[in-house]
């Protein structure tokens, strides 16, 4: 476990107490990644991960103050752009905060245009969803993780699709982006989960059609893995 793991195990611990190692240990395979070889730049996808992850068990106030200190981790001595960069950031959570969502998307597209982190593509969505517009919240993550694919930055991109399919769970494109880009990076064992549960998914609202129909697909695609 390198010196950032520790790091983030510390403050999960802080939050999430015993569970702490297993949570970190699962966010951070999702994302391709181990203890040994997270990076600075793994921080933000991250964070925005144990956000939407951390929101089930606890409230959306205290996920969300897990998701920001987590975020806070291995930072460097900042510039003053950054430093600017994270005054915008900081506004636009508040007034996400406070419900003033149509001035909260403004300013998280105004930080996608000038920065596109995955801060900012994760705020915007966050918003949206609240505004009640999932569709444009799918928009703005795939074209995130197009965005960040062209970069050959993977990891931020799986991040991004990875809060698709949190938010919207049979959401068949966002699935198969999801599971294309994690078979692509190699981790063909998440892949086949993600694939394991749309399905259960579709099973769970008795669409059984669905189910066999992914079933099919996913096989294509991967072919069988060994057990």
């Amino acid at each position: 476990m390198n010196a950032l793991a520790l790091e983030l195990l510390g403050v999960a611990k802080e939050y999430l107490g015993p569970a702490a190692p297993a949570f970190l240990s699962r966010e951070l395979h999702a994302m391709g990644v181990n203890a040994n070889t997270v990076e600075r730049t793994h921080i933000l996808p991250l964070s925005e991960r144990a956000r939407l992850a951390a929101a089930k068990v606890m409230d959306n106030k205290k996920a969300t103050e897990f998701a920001r200190a987590l975020a806070q981790q291995g930072r460097p001595v900042e510039t003053k752009v950054a430093n600017d960069h994270r005054l915008a950031s900081d506004a636009a959570a508040k007034l996400f905060a406070s419900g003033r969502l149509r001035q909260a998307e403004t300013a998280y597209r105004e930080l996608v245009s000038k920065h596109g982190d995955v801060d900012s593509y994760g705020g915007l969505a966050r918003t949206l969803i609240s505004l009640e517009d999932r569709d444009a919240a799918l928009v703005a993550l795939r074209e995130g993780a197009a965005a960040f694919a062209r970069k050959n930055d993977r990891v931020n991109a799986i991040a991004l699709l990875g809060v698709a399919v949190e938010i919207a769970p049979f959401d068949l494109a966002a699935h198969r982006r999801f599971a294309a880009a994690l078979a692509n990076q190699g981790d063909l064992i998440s892949a086949c989960q993600e694939y394991a549960r749309f399905i259960d998914t579709a099973l769970a609202q008795r669409d059984t059609r669905r189910a066999w129909l992914e079933l099919t697909y996913g096989r294509e695609t991967l072919g069988d893995l060994p057990q």
